[in-house]
């Protein structure tokens, strides 16, 4: 079985979270794979960066997840684990997703980020109070 590493944001904006869709019309929290020698808190900054276009400041690690999943294109299953860091956002949210938290909570995919969720909202609150 194939091992890979990513590393992705949980971005708030006040009260508001950025999610994505993706082409199988999942939602989910941006994401990218860790190669090389590259560092987990600067991959998460580029793919929310080049995925959402947003620029954010990295306040905390938000936890882990890992799954596992059967390759297509590879021929093979693939498990995944993925550092997650909770970010502010910086700057304007142009185009990007961003959702209250409670409905974010009922368009995220995967249960696992939905927990996820929960915990990193519960410590932005804590280090950032909500207004």
């Amino acid at each position: 079985m194939r091992q890979r590493s990513c590393s992705g944001g949980i971005v708030f904006d006040g009260d508001r979270v950025l999610l994505m869709k993706t082409i199988r019309l999942e939602w989910i929290f941006p994401k990218a794979e860790v190669r090389g020698s590259d560092r987990a808190a600067m991959v998460a900054r580029e793919a929310v960066r080049s995925l959402a276009g947003v620029e954010t400041r990295i306040l905390d690690q938000a936890g882990r997840t890992s799954y596992e999943h059967y390759s297509i294109s590879e021929q093979r299953p693939i498990r995944t684990e993925v550092d997650w860091f909770l970010m502010l956002l910086e700057g304007e949210a142009g185009q990007a997703s961003f959702f209250p938290v409670e409905e974010a909570l009922v368009r995220l995919t995967y249960s696992q980020e939905k927990s996820l969720l929960m915990f990193a909202y519960q410590r932005y609150c804590e280090i950032l109070p909500v207004q």
